[in-house]
């Protein structure tokens, strides 16, 4: 019965490391995925993560981990907007300084 306990115990314990490590994993993916999105592919990488969180993520938590990745995904989406928003008025700026006024005549 003592054996029996302490081999349940155990396994519990096993069980909720695996669990972190594959909370971790998953943490991991989106994170990856994340930092090679461009503005072209957002949504399709988007897609691809929560595709992934609702396969691999433990029991109980993909819920959770759905809500983090979609967090995730919303700031680099703005991210990635504001960066293109800031190229285009770079280019903007440079056209601008390069146009004289005898050009816009």
């Amino acid at each position: 019965n003592v054996v029996q306990i302490r081999c349940l115990q155990n396994l519990q314990k096993t069980r909720r490391r695996l669990n972190v490590l594959r909370e971790e994993d998953v943490n991991d993916y989106i994170h990856q995925q994340l930092a090679s999105a461009t503005h072209e592919n957002i949504a399709a990488v988007g897609e691809d993560i929560r595709a992934y969180v609702k396969k691999e993520a433990p029991d109980g938590t993909a819920k959770e981990l759905l809500k983090k990745a979609e967090a995730a995904m919303m700031k680099k989406r703005a991210e990635l907007e504001s960066g293109s928003e800031s190229q285009l008025l770079g280019r903007f700026k440079k056209a601008l300084k390069n146009t004289t006024l005898q050009s816009l005549d």
